[in-house]
């Protein structure tokens, strides 16, 4: 398998894991899947930014490690974070934060919408 091409510095490169229940399937289904789902997810977006230019690639791999390799040179990696806490996500590992620790760039970790309205709600108390 090769590896992903790098980023160039302009890119902002955001990963994605496809949650919702994953399945195994053929990385080309997975890819076409995915493709339609974060289309479906920007769309909003890229409508009020349309000079943006988006690529969307699936790639197979170790997802910490895939990123890091992808946006060693990028001038942005965004990645998500599903607010798995306590002993689980130290069983598990944590993508976010193997970003946050190794990237060559700068990492934005933005929280879950539940996870977010959590601490809003605890803030609030």
């Amino acid at each position: 398998m090769t590896p992903p091409e790098e980023a160039s510095s302009e890119t902002i490169v955001v990963g994605h894991d496809g949650s919702e229940g994953g399945s195994v399937l053929p990385l080309g289904e997975v890819s076409s899947r995915e493709r339609r789902s974060l289309i479906r997810h920007v769309r909003p977006f890229h409508d009020k930014h349309p000079t943006v230019e988006i690529e969307y690639r699936a790639v197979l791999g170790q997802p910490a490690e895939t990123l890091l390799g992808i946006a060693r040179k990028a001038r942005m990696l965004v990645v998500g974070s599903r607010g798995r806490g306590g002993f689980t996500a130290l069983m598990l590992g944590s993508v976010s934060e193997q970003c946050v620790h190794l990237a060559t760039c700068p990492v934005l970790v933005v929280p879950s919408r539940q996870e977010d309205l959590k601490q809003r709600a605890q803030q609030a108390e």
